[in-house]
C-alpha cells in the first residue's frame, strides 16, 4: 500500500535561506523597534535547530501513515516556510519600487502597516513550531532506532552519464508471433489482438516495437491511441481522426464523430494500438467505438495491451471473432540480468564486482523480469556498489511480496525512497501531467523553479533543475521519446499516491472533492470552475478547456482574487492554431472575472480568441510577474503595456496571427525612463504578420538586462530594431531580413556607452532575402569580442562575409556556415586571420566558394578540435601536409556527402587525430587498389584513431589509412560481398581493435576464421547478416556479441543447446529481430 506523505525536503532547500532572508529583511524594516528585534532574535536562536531537524526528517524513515501528528509538523512548517517566501517577494517589490522611484511616499515602518502586521503573524508561527523541537526530535531517533541503518552511499560514485534504454532486445518469440498475425493476408474486415500483462513488463514497449517495424510497410495509415482508465469513445474517435487528418475536427456527439470517422476510414487499411486499455465492463462503449472502425479496409489491425484478461475478452465478445492474445510474461533469466546489470553497472566493469553481482543475480530472481523494476531497482543500486546496502535491499519486504503487481509497485517505491531528498517533490509534482503526457525537458525545469522546488540558488537554479532532472532520468523515472519525455503508467500511479495532498490532476467529468490542502491543481476537463472558490491554498493552476466557461458569472466565482498563494496560471483553450482568425470576445470577459491576486509571477495564455488583452494586464493589477508566455493567442491584435512590469523576467509571444505592430504602447509610460527593466528573455515566434517593431527613440537604457533575444518566423517583418549590448544568445531564423540590425547606440557620455560586450551566441537561420554580412552587428567588431558561437545556415542569397572575417572576435570558438551557396571567397584576396586562432570547430556545407580557401583558412588554428565538411560538392581533395600537420589539436574530421573528393591530402600529418567519419563519399573508393598492404615501418601512420566509422569497406585501402596500425574502433557500413573483407587491414591493427562494427551484410554468407587471431578485441556488432549460416571462431577476448538482424537457423545455433553456443557461453549475447526464411527471401532479394 503506497500512501500519501508531506513535502518534507523542501525545507533543506529552501527553509534554511528563506528564515535567513526573513531575519535579515525584518530587522531591515523593523530597525529601532525593539519589540520587533526581540521576535526576531528568538527566531534566529531557532533557526540552526530547525534546520538540523529538517536534515534528519529528510533522512528519516518516516510513519507511512498519513495521519501520524509528525506529519502535522511538518506541514506547518511547509506552510510557514512558503509564507516567509512570498512575504519577502513583497519587500522585494517594494524595494524595488522605491529604487525606481514608482511610489511617491517614503516607505517606513508603522504599528499598523501591513507587511508588519504579516511579518510578525510569520515569525510567530515559526516560533510556535519551534516549541515542538524536541519532541520532534526525540521521534525522529526512535524511528531510526527501529529501523536498519542504511549504508550510505560515496557521493563521488554519482555519475553524469545518462544510460536511457533505446535498444529493445529479447522478446523474439512474441514478436514473431505478432509480426505473423500483422502481416497475414486476413481475410477479416478487421482483426484484434491483445497484449496482456502485468504493469511494467513491456506490453507498451512490444507494441512500439511493432509499431515502428520497417517490416510494416504495407500499413499506409498507422494510430497510436492511449486510452487508459477512462474509454471515452468520442475521445478516442476524435484522436484516431486528428492523426488521420492531421487536424482537429469539430464533433459534438458520437454520431458526428461516426459518421466522420466512417467517411475517413472507408475502405483505408490500417493499422491501430489502443494503448493500456482498462474498460472490461462497458460492452456499449466498445460497441460504439466498433461500428467505426470496421469501416477500414480489408486486412486492418487492432493491437490493444491490457493489465486485465477481461479487456481482451470483452472484446472478444464485441467482434465475434475467435479470441487472439497473447499473455506477456517477464524477461528470462538471462535477459533479465543483462538488463539490470546495463543499469546496476553504469561506469563500472560487474567483473570487477564479483559479490556484487552474485548478490544481483538474487535480487534480479526476485523482481521476476519485469524490465521496469529491474531499471529502477538497477539505477538505485548504481549509486552505491556496497555489499552491505545491495545485501540490505535482497533481504528488503519491498522485494518479497506474493503478489507479483504489488510487488512491483512496492520495488519501484523502494527506487523512490532512496532518491536524493531535494529530488523526490520534482518527481512528485509529475503528477500533476496526465497519464502518457509527453513533456519538454526545458520547460518542466523552468517549472520548478517557479513554482519553488528548486531554489534560484544564486542563479545556478537551472543547473540544480537540470542536474535533477538528469538524476530522474537516469534512475529511468523519466522515459525518453524523441525530443520529449515520458513517465511509464505506475511511476505516474506512484507520483499521484505519494502527492495526494499537494498535486491533482483532474481529467475526467466525475464528480471529485477537491481537498483545501492542495497547492497545485491542474484541470484539464469540463469540471465545474465553482469549485475553485474555497481553495486558498493553491500555488499554481491549469485551467484547459476554457471555451466551456460561458458566463463570467462562473468564472468570477473561482475567485482567483483572494488566493495570495497562487504564484502560477495557465489558461488554455482547446483551439489552439486551429482557430486561427476566429474572434471571440467572450474570452476576455471570463478573463477578466479570473483576475488573479497581485502575488502572481507566472501567467501563461493559451489559444485566447479576443482582440484585446484582459483588462487586469493592461491596468497592471499584476506588478509582481516575472514570466508571461503568449500561444496561439491568434486575434490579439495590440500588446499590454509589458514594459511597466518591474520585475517581468521573460516573455514569450508565439503564434500570434493577428499582431502586426509591435508600438509605443508595448514599452508603457514607466516613470523610471527604463521599460523591461528586468527583462532577460524576449522570444518572437511565428508572428507570422507582424510588420513593424519601432524603436523607442527617448529611451537610453534599452532593455539593459536583456540576454537572450529569439525572433523567428515573421515573414513579413523587413527591419528588425537595435539590439542592446547586453545580449548573450541571439538567434534570427525565418526572416526577410536584408541587413542585420545595429548594435543600441548610448547617449554622448552614458555611463554605459564603454560598458562589456556579452554577445557570445548569434544564430542567423533561413535569412533568405539577407546578401551581405557587412554591415549591422559585424560593422562593429570590437562589440563582438565576446562572441563565441557562430551559425550562419541556409542563407540562399548570401554572397559576402565580412571584408576583414571574422578576426576581430577574438573569443570565437565555433563556426558554422551551411546552405550559403552563394557565397564568394577569393583565397589570394583573404586577410590573415580570416578565421581567428581561438577557433576550436570548423563546420562547412554547401557553402559556395568556401571550402576552395581551406588552405588559407586553416594554418593558423592551432586550436582546432573539430573540421565537419558536407554537402562539399567542389571539394576534390583535403590540403597538403603542410597545411594539415600545423592542426596540432584537431581530433575529429568528418568528411560526408563529398562526392567529387578523391584524396585525402595530407590527412596522415594530423597526428592528434582520434575520430574519423567517412560517408557518402564514392569517389574516394575508386583510387586505384593495392593487392596487399607494405608492412614497411617507414609506412606506419603514428596516428591512433579511437574511432573510423565509414561506409565503404574500400576506403581501407586509401591513403594514409591503409597504412593505420593504432586503430581501436572501426564500423563499417555497406558490405555487398565478402571480395572486399578488409583481413589483412585488421590483422595489422589486432593489438588495439576492441570493437569493430560490420553493418549491411544482408549477402555476406560466412566469415574467415582469422577473426579469431583479433586478440584485443571486446565487441562485435553484426547487422542484416540474414545470409550468415555460422560464426567462425571468436577471440578468447571477446565479451559482447550483438546480432541486429539474422535467420532462425544462425539465432537456434547460439541458444542454450544449440551446435555454436559454446563459442558464446561466457558472452554478453543480444540477439535482435530474427526473420524467417521465407520473410528474408521476400525483402532481400
Amino acid at each position: 500500500m503506497v500512501t500519501a506523505v508531506v513535502d518534507v525536503s523542501i525545507a533543506g532547500w529552501f527553509a534554511s535561506s528563506t528564515i535567513s532572508k526573513l531575519i535579515d529583511k525584518g530587522r531591515s524594516y523593523c530597525k529601532g523597534q525593539k519589540s520587533w528585534q526581540s521576535e526576531l532574535d528568538r527566531l534566529a536562536r531557532y533557526q540552526p535547530q530547525i534546520q538540523t531537524l529538517i536534515y534528519k526528517a529528510e533522512r528519516s524513515h518516516l510513519p507511512r501513515d498519513p495521519n501520524h501528528p509528525l506529519y502535522k509538523w511538518l506541514g506547518q512548517l511547509q506552510d510557514a516556510v512558503e509564507d516567509a517566501d512570498n512575504l519577502l517577494d513583497e519587500f522585494e517589490y517594494r524595494h524595488l519600487k522605491k529604487e525606481k522611484k514608482i511610489l511617491k511616499f517614503a516607505l517606513r515602518a508603522a504599528p499598523h502597516d501591513d507587511l508588519l502586521r504579516r511579518l510578525r503573524e510569520v515569525v510567530k508561527t515559526f516560533n510556535d513550531i519551534a516549541t515542538g523541537l524536541d519532541t520532534f526530535a526525540q521521534v525522529l531517533t526512535w524511528l531510526d532506532q527501529r529501523f536498519v541503518a542504511e549504508v550510505k552511499g560515496d557521493a563521488s560514485q554519482e555519475t553524469g552519464f545518462l544510460c536511457t534504454e533505446n535498444k529493445f532486445f529479447g522478446r523474439e518469440e512474441e514478436t514473431q508471433i505478432l509480426m505473423d498475425w500483422l502481416t497475414s493476408s486476413d481475410t477479416n474486415e478487421i482483426s484484434v489482438f491483445s497484449i496482456v500483462g502485468v504493469g511494467g513488463v513491456g506490453k507498451t514497449v512490444l507494441a512500439q516495437h511493432l509499431f515502428d517495424h520497417e517490416k510494416l510497410r504495407c500499413f499506409r495509415n498507422k494510430m497510436w491511441v492511449c486510452v487508459s482508465h477512462t474509454f471515452d469513445e468520442m475521445a478516442i474517435a476524435k484522436k484516431i481522426l486528428k492523426l488521420l487528418t492531421e487536424k482537429e475536427l469539430e464533433v459534438q456527439t458520437i454520431g458526428e464523430a461516426q459518421r466522420a470517422l466512417m467517411e475517413t476510414l472507408s475502405t483505408k487499411k490500417f493499422f491501430l494500438v489502443l494503448d493500456n486499455v482498462w474498460n472490461d465492463k462497458e460492452r456499449e462503449r466498445w460497441e460504439n467505438l466498433m461500428k467505426i472502425l470496421r469501416h477500414g479496409g480489408q486486412g486492418s489491425k487492432i493491437l490493444l495491451t491490457t493489465r486485465m484478461e477481461s479487456v481482451a475478452n470483452i472484446i472478444v465478445e464485441v467482434i465475434g471473432e475467435p479470441k487472439m492474445s497473447l499473455n506477456l510474461n517477464g524477461l528470462g533469466e538471462r535477459e533479465s540480468m543483462f538488463l539490470f546489470e546495463k543499469y546496476a553497472f553504469i561506469g563500472y566493469d560487474p567483473k570487477d564486482y564479483p559479490k556484487l553481482q552474485s548478490i544481483g543475480n538474487e535480487i534480479v530472481k526476485k523482481l521476476r523480469g519485469i524490465p521496469l523494476a529491474l531499471k529502477t531497482i538497477g539505477g538505485m543500486l548504481n549509486d552505491k556498489p556496497h555489499d552491505e546496502f545491495w545485501s540490505s535491499v535482497l533481504e528488503n519486504g519491498a522485494l518479497n511480496s506474493d503478489k507479483e503487481t504489488d510487488g512491483i509497485m512496492e520495488a519501484i517505491r523502494l527506487s523512490y525512497e532512496h532518491l536524493p531528498p531535494e529530488v523526490k517533490p520534482c518527481f512528485r509534482y509529475c503528477s500533476l501531467f496526465p497519464q502518457h503526457h509527453e513533456f519538454n525537458r526545458e520547460q518542466l525545469v523552468d517549472i520548478w523553479i517557479s513554482v519553488g522546488i528548486v531554489s534560484e540558488n544564486d542563479g545556478r537554479g537551472k543547473d540544480v533543475a537540470n542536474n535533477f532532472f538528469d538524476t530522474l532520468l537516469r534512475k529511468s523515472f523519466f522515459e525518453p521519446k524523441d525530443s520529449y519525455y515520458t513517465m511509464h503508467d505506475l511511476l505516474h500511479e506512484l507520483a499521484q499516491f505519494l502527492s495526494k495532498n499537494e498535486c491533482l490532476c483532474v481529467v475526467s467529468n466525475d464528480s471529485i472533492q477537491i481537498e483545501q490542502s492542495i497547492r497545485h491543481l491542474s484541470l484539464r476537463t469540463r469540471y465545474d470552475i465553482n469549485e475553485l472558490e474555497m481553495m486558498s491554498e493553491l500555488r499554481e493552476l491549469l485551467i484547459t478547456n476554457l471555451e466551456n466557461v460561458n458566463s463570467p458569472k462562473n468564472a468570477s466565482k473561482a475567485n482567483l482574487t483572494s488566493k495570495k498563494h497562487l504564484l502560477r496560471i495557465a489558461l488554455r483553450w482547446s483551439h489552439g492554431f486551429e482557430n486561427i482568425g476566429d474572434k471571440n470576445e467572450s474570452d476576455k470577459e471570463v478573463v477578466d472575472c479570473l483576475q488573479p491576486h497581485s502575488n502572481l509571477t507566472d501567467l501563461f495564455l493559451d489559444g485566447y480568441r479576443s482582440t484585446y488583452p484582459p483588462n487586469w494586464l493592461e491596468a497592471m493589477i499584476v506588478p509582481n510577474l516575472t514570466e508571461i508566455q503568449f500561444s496561439y493567442c491568434s486575434s490579439l491584435e495590440r500588446l499590454p503595456p509589458l514594459g511597466q512590469l518591474p520585475c517581468l523576467k521573460c516573455l514569450i509571444l508565439e503564434n500570434m496571427g493577428a499582431l502586426k505592430k509591435i508600438d509605443l504602447e508595448f514599452y508603457g509610460a514607466s516613470q523610471s525612463g527604463c521599460p523591461f527593466p528586468l527583462l532577460e528573455t524576449l522570444e518572437l515566434i511565428h508572428l507570422i504578420h507582424l510588420e513593424e517593431w519601432i524603436e523607442d527613440p527617448h529611451c537610453e537604457k534599452w532593455f539593459p538586462l536583456l540576454k537572450r533575444l529569439v525572433v523567428v518566423g515573421s515573414p513579413s517583418l523587413k527591419k528588425l530594431p537595435s539590439v542592446p549590448t547586453s545580449l548573450k544568445e541571439l538567434e534570427l531564423n525565418s526572416l526577410e531580413i536584408t541587413t542585420l540590425p545595429e548594435f543600441k547606440q548610448q547617449n554622448e557620455g552614458s555611463s554605459t556607452n564603454q560598458g562589456p560586450m556579452f554577445l557570445s551566441s548569434l544564430l542567423i537561420i533561413y535569412c533568405s532575402k539577407l546578401t551581405s554580412l557587412r554591415s549591422g552587428l559585424f560593422s562593429h567588431p570590437d562589440k563582438l569580442t565576446s562572441l563565441e558561437e557562430l551559425a550562419i545556415w541556409n542563407c540562399a542569397e548570401l554572397v559576402q562575409l565580412p571584408s576583414k572575417g571574422f578576426r576581430g572576435l577574438t573569443n570565437l570558438k565555433t563556426i558554422r556556415i551551411e546552405g550559403c551557396m552563394k557565397l564568394i571567397l577569393l583565397p589570394m584576396l583573404l586577410p590573415k586571420n580570416f578565421f581567428p586562432p581561438s577557433v576550436q570547430q570548423v563546420m562547412m556545407s554547401s557553402c559556395g566558394d568556401l571550402v576552395a580557401s581551406l588552405p588559407q583558412l586553416l594554418p593558423d588554428l592551432s586550436l582546432l578540435s573539430l573540421l565537419k565538411l558536407e554537402n562539399c560538392s567542389n571539394l576534390m581533395s583535403l590540403p597538403s601536409e603542410c597545411v594539415l600537420w600545423c592542426l596540432k589539436s584537431l581530433t575529429e574530421v568528418q568528411l560526408r556527402n563529398c562526392q567529387r573528393l578523391k584524396s585525402l591530402g595530407g590527412l596522415g600529418a594530423i597526428s592528434s587525430l582520434k575520430i574519423l567519419v567517412i560517408k557518402t563519399c564514392p569517389m574516394l573508393a575508386i583510387e586505384p587498389q593495392v593487392d596487399s598492404i607494405e608492412e614497411s615501418p617507414k609506412n606506419r601512420l603514428s596516428m591512433a584513431l579511437d574511432k573510423l566509422d565509414i561506409d565503404q569497406a574500400e576506403h581501407l585501402f586509401v591513403v594514409p589509412l591503409r597504412n593505420l596500425y593504432f586503430t581501436k574502433s572501426v564500423e563499417i557500413r555497406g558490405f555487398s560481398s565478402m571480395t572486399t573483407f578488409p583481413d589483412q587491414w585488421l590483422q595489422q591493427n589486432a593489438a588495439s581493435l576492441h570493437t569493430l562494427g560490420l553493418y549491411g551484410l544482408n549477402s555476406v554468407e560466412s566469415f574467415p576464421d582469422s577473426l579469431q587471431s583479433l586478440t584485443s578485441l571486446k565487441m562485435l556488432v553484426l547487422h542484416n547478416a540474414f545470409r550468415l549460416a555460422r560464426l567462425p571462431e571468436l577471440p578468447e577476448s571477446l565479451e559482447i556479441l550483438d546480432i541486429d538482424g539474422c535467420n532462425e537457423e544462425l539465432a537456434g545455433r547460439l541458444k542454450d543447446g544449440g551446435l555454436d553456443f559454446d563459442k558464446v557461453r561466457d558472452l554478453d549475447v543480444g540477439i535482435f529481430g530474427v526473420l524467417t526464411e521465407s520473410l528474408i527471401n521476400q525483402w532481400f532479394r
